[in-house]
């Protein structure tokens, strides 16, 4: 997953690109992916306020206020809900709901490309086989 990914699902959920709190949900979601440990909400935004010159409070604020704007714009409540959680759902649950569900929903992107690359490697030893057989017979 890269962050074109989760900027395409944060703007099919409703949240608009030009809010703050926009780019640093995909940060968030994007630090939250890219770490082999499990990270306090506290310490990604201050890492987030650090990277971008804002405060900790302040990027709290943009993201939370990003969420209720796409919670209240949202054409699409089941999406919205299936990656951000319900209009209970606090910043941190909202972060982990859409890395958790873009992870599973990559895994079974990459399960459907498997698949379909498994089916083409056999429909190509089918057809290579069928013409040994051919050549076979012509000789």
């Amino acid at each position: 997953m890269d962050r074109m990914d989760v900027e395409k699902v944060l703007i099919d959920v409703g949240m608009k690109p030009n809010l703050l709190g926009f780019e640093y949900m995909a940060d968030a979601v994007m630090i939250m992916v890219e770490s082999k440990e499990k990270k306090k909400i506290c310490d990604i935004y201050r890492g987030i306020g650090a990277k971008r010159g804002k405060t900790t409070s302040s990027v709290e604020r943009a993201i939370r206020s990003a969420i209720a704007t796409a919670r209240r714009q949202t054409k699409n409540i089941k999406l919205t809900e299936k990656y951000l959680g319900d209009k209970e759902s606090n910043n941190s649950q909202s972060i982990m709901r859409m890395v958790k569900t873009m992870n599973v929903v990559n895994s079974a992107r990459k399960r459907e490309t498997e698949t379909f690359e498994n089916m083409i490697r056999r429909i190509v030893r089918e057809e290579l086989e069928r013409n040994k057989r051919r050549s076979r017979r012509m000789k």
